[in-house]
Formats: C-alpha cells, structure tokens, sequence
C-alpha cells in the first residue's frame, strides 16, 4: 500500500496539471464570448492534432532515438515550454518571477536525474514476480514432477536433465570466451536498445549469455540451445536425403524461412546444411544487432551470404511474398506476449502450408510451461489441424518441437531422422546424441497427436482464445503437468 501511494503521490501533480491545460487554453483562446464556439473549436482541433502527432513521434522515434527516459524529459520540456508560453497572459509581468525560478528549479532536476539503469529496465518483473519478493534472491522451482508421473518417466527425465545440465556448462564457457570484450563469465550488460518493439538486451547472467525481450529471456547459450538447434536441425534432417555424389553442380536448391532470429543459433545450425538460401524475418531492428554477439554460437550466420535478413513483420511477409520454402522454423515469444498470438493460429499454420514445397516441412516451437493444459493442448490440436501428417517432439525439457508436412511420418520415418540426429556435430556438442533415444521413445506420430489432443476448439485470428487464455497461467505451475502429461501419455 505505501508502495501505491507513493506513486500516486508521484503521478498526481503531472496528472492533474496535464488536466488543467486544455480548460486553461480554451479558456484564454476564446476570451471573448462571442467567439467561444469557434474558439474552443480551434482549441480541440490543435489538441487533437497535437495528440496524433505526439503519439507518433513518441513510438516511432523519439524513444528508438532517445531512449524513455530523455524523451519524457523532453515531454517535461515542452510542457514548460508551453508554461512559459502562457504566463504573461495570465500573470503581470511583475509577478512572473517567482514562477520562472519554481519552473527553473523543476527543470534542473529533470535535467540532473541519474541514468536509469539497464538491469532494471531489463529485469522482467512481470515474469518472475517472486524472485523480486524475495529482495532480489531467487525463490528457486516452483514446480515439481506430479505423483502420478510413473518410475520410467521419472528416470527418462533425469537422464535428459542431467545430460542437459552437463553440456550447458562447456558450451557457455566458449561462447563466454569468444565475448569480444574478454571479460568471460563476468554479469554484465553487453547491449541494450529501446526499439520500435521493445526493450532488447543482451546480458550475461549467471554465467549464461542470454538475449532479453522487455525482461524476457528469448534465447540464450544455457538449456535454450537444445531448442534451437533442434529448430534448424530436425526440419532439415527431415528432408529427402540425395544418394551420395548426387548433388546438383549448382547448390542444393533447399530454401528456409526463420521466423523470428532470436541469437541466429537456428540459421546458423540450418546453415550448416547444403542450403541456397535462408530468409531470417525479424520485427525488431535491436535483435538483429543483439543476434550478433552471438557470433560463435551462430557461426557468424548473418555474415554468411546465403543469409537475407527481413525486417518485417512474419504474417506479413507470409502474406505478400510469392516465394515457396522447403523449411518453415517458427520460434516466436511464449503465448501470452502482446502480439504473438497471432503466430499460434490455424490461420497462420495454413498460411505457412501454403508457403512450402510439396515436400516442405514446418516447425513449430511451443512452450508447456506457464500454459494451462487446456491452452497447451490447443496450441497443439492447431497445429495438428493445418498439415496432414504431424510429429511433436519434446526437444527440451518444457520445450516442445512440432513438426508438419503433408508428406507420411512413419515409425521408420522417426527412426531415420533420429539416426541422423545422433550424427549431427550440433547435437553432439549439447549432449544430445546421448539422449535421442529418449526423445524418438517419446516423439508422438499423428495417430498419437490426435488421441492426446482430443477433439476441442482450435485458435483462430477471429476467436483469439489462447491470446486471451494463456496470461491467466503466467504465475501458475502447469508445466510439469503439461511435460509430465505428454511423456506418461502411453
């Protein structure tokens, strides 16, 4: 309660004095009764075109060019300015001084307020309330396997965890190494940009280089890597394998679309492959540039000349380009971010279907943490909706990779795709290799999908059921119902 009250406190002077402006205007502009009407008229007209024009230039470039802080400032600033404007004819002259010394003190301390500090502006409140609760301690998992979750699972899972947990640690301590400042595991802030979308940052915290999206971590070199690597690879390994000495003279012809770049360790792992061409459409210009700290986990992926970066919108792109792609990757932000939903409806999933190649593969990320089972299973029945044949695929723990394709997935179709997993040097740097026979015993074929799923409503752009559905589990503990649900399905 002290905590609200102080910033009511905080916010009423401004407020009300905002308040006061248009009354006080009007007020001097149509002094003379005859002219009221048009006077105040006027008035409103110049506020409205004052509030369009405002609006505009505060989201589209006075905050990617100054930053919040110094275009509130500036906000201040113009506020005076029009006080300074008004106060010869509301006060003699005589009387004008001790306004412009208060006017002049409150400017001073504007103008002397200390930079707001990054790690704040970049902490996620929202997303881990308790840790902030706790004064700054993380309060730890919140979380723990179900009881009905059986032996078997329980030993899988333990074995994914562990091999996990192990291989984070070697692939953080050479990308920290690579870090062109040298400072190594050291916490530290190493971008950070407020731009058209968001606040994006890159940071290294606890030892982990991690990309942040207003205070979300989107990606990262720790447990994420499993995951995006999975993104590139498993779309690709899917794909027709040519007899050996068959390749074209002119280059493989595959082509990829990425949605959303993230660090680019996902262009980079399908980069590795024989590909001609990999478009990267990203919304937000900052994690283009952020994406390039991570340069030796990506290998350099967007110097590479196969790369186009796209800075557009997804659905967009989706919408006006003719082109067709062998691979569609979709990672966008968790579900119940502002704007994202819109990459979890069938409408999109048969857009992107249409955007691939006959024998085209799409992947899908999806989270099973801080989503309601309902919400998870119809984020999946979605999916499973637009494409004829379908495999969803626990890459991670709380991660899940769907893959569609209209062509058939079959047992033998997992097998072979997992045999060339344990082969892939990616997958083998994370550790992977050592559990791929976890992740086929655990993958679910369409037949699977269907029967776990069950018939229910699916997420469409006119209903938009999950974009208002999925923030009311933000600060539940439904993931290990969700992952511990999939793997005891059997």
């Amino acid at each position: 309660l002290f905590e609200l009250a102080a910033i009511l406190l905080v916010m009423l002077v401004p407020t009300t004095l905002m308040g006061l402006t248009f009354p006080l205007a009007a007020a001097l502009y149509a002094r003379d009764a005859a002219r009221v009407g048009r006077g105040v008229g006027e008035v409103y007209f110049w506020n409205t075109l004052g509030a369009i024009l405002g609006s505009l230039l505060t989201g589209f470039a006075l905050i990617p060019w100054l930053g919040a802080q110094r275009a509130i400032v500036l906000a201040a600033l113009v506020n005076a300015a029009a006080g300074l404007i008004m106060l010869p004819w509301l006060r003699p002259r005589s009387q004008v001084a001790r306004p412009l010394m208060a006017l002049a003190l409150v400017l001073a301390c504007a103008l002397a307020m200390p930079k707001w500090s990054e790690w704040y502006l970049s902490t996620g409140v929202y997303v881990n309330p308790d840790d902030f609760h706790a004064k700054g301690k993380s309060s730890g998992p919140r979380e723990r396997a179900p009881q009905w979750a059986t032996k078997d699972v329980l030993e899988d899972y333990a074995t994914i965890l562990s091999a996990q947990t192990r291989s984070t640690a070697a692939v953080n301590e050479a990308v920290l190494k690579a870090l062109p400042d040298g400072r190594g595991a050291e916490q530290r802030i190493l971008y950070f940009r407020e731009g058209l979308h968001g606040v994006v940052c890159v940071a290294v915290v606890d030892g982990v280089l991690t990309l942040q999206i207003n205070g979300k971590t989107d990606a990262s070199t720790g447990s994420d890597m499993a995951t995006q690597f999975g993104l590139g690879h498993f779309p690709m390994l899917l794909q027709p394998q040519p007899p050996a000495g068959s390749q074209p003279a002119g280059g493989s012809g595959i082509t990829c679309l990425v949605i959303g770049l993230g660090s680019g360790v996902t262009v980079g792992a399908i980069l590795s492959h024989e590909v001609e061409r990999v478009d990267a459409v990203e919304i937000e210009r900052g994690v283009a540039e952020a994406a390039e700290l991570f340069a030796s986990a990506n290998r350099k992926a967007l110097r590479d000349p196969r790369t186009r970066l796209i800075l557009d919108d997804a659905r967009n792109w989706l919408l006006c380009g003719r082109e067709r792609y062998d691979v569609i990757t979709s990672e966008p932000s968790n579900l119940w971010i502002t704007g994202v939903s819109n990459l979890f409806t069938i409408e999109h999933y048969r857009l992107c279907k249409r955007r691939l190649s006959p024998d085209g593969v799409m992947c899908q990320w999806l989270h099973c943490y801080q989503m309601s089972e309902a919400d998870f299973k119809t984020a999946i029945r979605t999916f499973r909706a637009a494409f004829e044949h379908v495999a969803v695929v626990p890459a991670s723990l709380g991660d899940m990779l769907m893959l569609g394709t209209s062509q058939p997935l079959t047992p033998q179709t997992l097998d072979g795709l997992f045999g060339r997993v344990k082969a892939c040097p990616d997958f083998q740097l994370i550790q992977l290799d050592t559990y791929a026979d976890l992740l086929r015993k655990y993958t679910m074929l369409t037949e699977d999908v269907d029967r776990y799923v069950g018939p229910g409503p699916l997420n469409s752009d006119d209903n938009a059921l999950l974009e208002f559905s999925a923030p009311r589990s933000l600060y539940t503990s439904w993931g290990a119902e969700n992952l511990f649900g999939f793997l005891c399905r059997r």
